[in-house]
């Protein structure tokens, strides 16, 4: 373990939405929202997506209906059109996310079960390819539909639009491990007092599985 320290401040309350994003927000009005969340365990878990890879995995989570019972037999549908609305270009958004899931077959999340144990996961069992309907269709594995379904506390949560624009896979995961903590950041904004969430460097670098890329000032 390192003494390096990774920081973000959040000592402010999330900014209102301008004008702009609450208008783009109206013309969803007539569907319901689409929320992101799953299990801080996989929030902060070693695991390496490209951009298109965890828009698919993120859009396809946030497909999932809360009320139904876990399951790993269900296929989620990710549109052309769910990933141009999160940024990607539009005019080739099936084309990238067919080649996207390509490789998210491979991908895998590293679970450390305890001090001695580690455990690799994949993220998806199955993929289907639509070109009629210009979309892919995946089926979560076994061992990681537990993190995805049912929860009841302990985990991340927020509006899929949030990520909206974001431009690097590690903009999204820095963004969704600080999030773990929305609810204590809003409590101490509330009171005026500073929260800073912090990091050890080694920490990160090993969620985000870039090796020793990320250097401390």
């Amino acid at each position: 373990m390192t003494d390096e320290i990774f920081r973000l401040d959040g000592n402010e309350e999330p900014k209102k939405k301008s004008h702009s994003t609450r208008k783009k927000a109206a013309k969803t009005s007539a569907r319901e929202v689409a929320i992101f969340r799953q299990s801080n365990r996989i929030t902060t878990a070693s695991q390496r997506l490209d951009l298109v890879e965890r828009r698919i995995i993120m859009t396809a989570i946030s497909k999932i209906d809360r009320r139904d019972e876990p399951t790993d037999q269900k296929v989620y549908y990710v549109d052309a059109s769910d990933l141009a609305r999160l940024g990607g270009d539009s005019k080739s958004a099936y084309r990238d996310m067919k080649s996207a899931a390509d490789t998210l077959f491979n991908r895998y999340i590293l679970l450390q079960e305890n001090e001695q144990k580690l455990a690799k996961i994949r993220w998806i069992q199955r993929v289907e390819y639509d070109e009629g309907k210009g979309r892919v269709g995946i089926r979560f594995s076994h061992d990681v539909v537990p993190f995805l379904t049912n929860l009841r506390s302990e985990y991340t949560q927020f509006e899929l639009l949030d990520i909206q624009g974001m431009r690097s896979e590690y903009a999204i995961r820095i963004y969704t491990m600080l999030m773990q903590y929305k609810s204590i950041m809003y409590r101490f904004a509330k009171q005026g007092k500073p929260y800073c969430w912090t990091i050890a460097i080694e920490d990160l670098r090993t969620s985000l599985q870039i090796g020793n890329r990320l250097k401390a000032n």
